[in-house]
């Protein structure tokens, strides 16, 4: 017979080496400096049958950290009469089952004992393949002796693979979210190849609109003087970051799903001395003076100034009409990630298999002197304006 009991999930904890930052939530816009983005912590249990902090573990294609790993605690009656013969097991979404285990009791306060089970594997590791679970639901069976195993309810999580062991990077959720649901929504698990996955999750960015998770707002690419932000934190913290702020928040996603290691980031400058930077597209250049103030030789060279040229578009641009703080169309350098010879350029969606072929896209000319009306050099087609930085 079926014995007199109470019995519910009083708390879940879904454990794994790779958590990092990832149960941690951006939205929250705490002052900076945000404690939120800066510091790690494990993930913390809940009380109750749905858990909203999300986790993550490495799909089958990585080396470790592939196994589902549980510790649970559950609130039974006080002076509960089967210590020492009580086990738990569960049913795990897509066959991920905790195999029954021994609980151990602990006496409670007046009106309940609890048992817990700690660092229990699945039967199985994860399947190959990046994926994302909205709902990763773990369902509860318990038994006191005998054969009868009986339904004791069911708690959920969150919960991510990624496609290898994740590299050094902040584990921040919008970060893996953006890596695994584009990885896994593209590619089918036999095309899951280190080229494919980079471009899969860049596709998030060709349409130059990336959202942080749970928010409908694109986070936005523009120029703030006093707030640049240029770390995957501060923009993630505040929606908008220059291209600086983009490049990190790519390669952290990448990183993140074990596509890339290291720094990835690359810096691009305006090549000559007396350079200052170059322009992007698209201006329209009007016809070419010749300013006295300059050398003979200069004369030739910057033949046009910028209250001379004609802004017909914003190339490019994620500003949703906020003009007043859109990208400068004057750049002394620009990051992109480059990865294995490919560079991406995320702040404008685009990627280009050369440097050469980047400029011939994106730069309109090179400027010298005051910024607010400087000398300007139109571009000539085939012509090299722009080098790596040298560090």
């Amino acid at each position: 017979m079926r014995p007199p009991f109470e019995i519910t999930p009083l708390c879940v904890r879904l454990l794994t080496d790779i958590e990092r930052l990832l149960g941690r939530y951006e939205g929250l816009h705490q002052p900076r400096p945000a404690p939120l983005l800066r510091k790690s912590l494990r993930v913390k249990t809940v009380q109750g049958p749905v858990n909203p902090v999300p986790v993550a573990y490495t799909s089958g294609f990585g080396t470790s950290k592939k196994q589902l790993k549980v510790s649970a605690t559950f609130k039974v009656n006080d002076g509960w009469g089967f210590q020492g013969s009580t086990q738990v097991r569960a049913i795990v979404t897509d066959g991920y089952d905790i195999p029954q285990t021994m609980s151990t009791w602990s006496a409670g306060d007046s009106s309940s004992d609890t048992l817990t089970i700690t660092s229990v594997l699945a039967s199985k590791s994860f399947a190959n393949g990046a994926r994302y679970y909205p709902t990763f639901q773990l369902s509860w069976e318990i038994n006191t002796g005998g054969a009868v195993w009986i339904s004791i309810g069911a708690t959920t999580n969150p919960l991510y693979l990624t496609w290898k062991n994740p590299a050094n990077a902040p584990f921040y959720r919008t970060v893996v979210h953006i890596g695994s649901t584009n990885i896994e929504s593209q590619l089918p698990v036999a095309i899951q190849t280190p080229n494919n996955v980079v471009g899969a999750v860049f596709n998030e960015f060709a349409d130059n609109r990336v959202y942080k998770i749970d928010t409908t707002t694109a986070l936005r690419y523009k120029h703030v003087t006093a707030d640049p932000n240029m770390t995957t934190a501060e923009l993630l913290q505040d929606e908008y970051g220059q291209c600086k702020g983009w490049s990190d928040f790519f390669n952290d996603t990448l990183l993140a799903q074990g596509a890339a290691s290291g720094n990835n980031k690359s810096e691009i400058v305006a090549k000559g001395i007396t350079v200052t930077g170059f322009i992007v597209n698209n201006y329209d250049f009007k016809a070419a003076k010749i300013f006295a103030e300059l050398s003979a030789s200069d004369q030739t060279y910057w033949q046009w100034k910028l209250d001379d040229n004609v802004r017909t578009t914003v190339s490019m641009d994620w500003q949703s009409g906020d003009v007043a703080n859109e990208p400068t169309t004057q750049f002394r350098n620009h990051w992109v990630v480059v990865v294995n010879g490919h560079i991406y350029d995320p702040s404008y969606g685009k990627d280009f298999n050369s440097l050469a072929e980047w400029e011939a896209a994106a730069v309109a000319g090179v400027w010298k002197g005051d910024e607010g009306s400087p000398y300007i050099h139109k571009r000539v087609s085939g012509e090299t304006l722009t080098r790596w930085a040298l560090f």
